[in-house]
C-alpha cells in the first residue's frame, strides 16, 4: 500500500488560479480550477486531463468581474480570445514545481505583434532552435504563449501590460515579427 503524505496530497489537490479571460465581448476576471503542479498552457490546450478541472471545452471559471459575490461560470474555450496571469510569480507556468517533471527545452525569444479582432498584443513568442513562428502557430494546441505583453485596444488604446498570456491562435488575425530573437 502506497503511503501518501501531506505533501503529496497538497500538490494533488486542485486549486483556483487568478486569471483574466477575454472575449470579443467581455472581459472575465476571476479564478479557474487548476490542479497544482499543470502548467497554464496544458490545462487550456487539454494536454492532460485530471478529475474535476478545466481541461475539456469548458474552463470552470469563478467570476468575480460582474458582482459583489463570486458566480460560477463555465467559459467555452473557443470564445476565448486571451487568457492572462497577472502575477509574475506564475508567468513561468502556473504552478511550476521548481523541480519541473516535463521536459525542459532552451528556447529563444522573438518579439512579434499580434493582431486579434479587438486586441493588438506586443510581446515575445519562444522558439527552440530551428522553429519558426509558422510551426508554433500551426502545432495543434489551441492557446501559444506570449510573456511580457503589451497590449492595445482596437483603437490602438494602451490597455496594459501582462508578464503572460495565452492566445487562441483561432482568433489571430495576423502575427508579424518585430525583431530578432534574444
Amino acid at each position: 500500500m502506497e503511503v501518501r503524505t501531506e505533501e503529496i496530497l497538497y500538490k494533488q489537490a486542485p486549486d483556483w488560479l487568478p486569471l483574466e479571460c477575454y472575449t470579443e465581448f467581455e472581459v472575465l476576471d476571476g479564478r479557474v480550477r487548476w490542479p497544482l503542479g499543470l502548467r497554464l498552457l496544458d490545462l487550456l490546450n487539454s494536454f492532460y486531463t485530471t478529475k474535476h478541472d478545466s481541461s475539456g471545452d469548458f474552463l470552470d471559471f469563478i467570476d468575480i468581474s460582474t458582482t459583489s459575490d463570486p458566480v460560477r461560470t463555465y467559459i467555452s474555450k473557443e470564445a476565448i480570445q486571451m487568457v492572462m496571469v497577472s502575477q509574475t510569480d506564475l508567468a513561468r507556468g502556473a504552478g511550476a514545481d521548481p523541480a519541473p517533471k516535463y521536459p525542459y527545452v532552451l528556447k529563444s525569444g522573438l518579439l512579434v505583434l499580434i493582431r486579434l479582432k479587438t486586441y493588438t498584443l506586443s510581446g515575445f513568442m519562444h522558439l527552440s532552435e530551428y522553429e519558426t513562428i509558422q510551426d508554433v502557430l500551426n502545432k495543434d494546441a489551441l492557446f501559444v504563449p506570449v510573456t511580457n505583453a503589451r497590449i492595445f485596444t482596437q483603437d490602438n488604446r494602451y490597455y496594459g501590460d501582462r508578464p503572460f498570456v495565452a492566445v487562441n491562435k483561432r482568433h489571430i488575425i495576423w502575427v508579424r515579427v518585430e525583431e530578432e530573437a534574444v
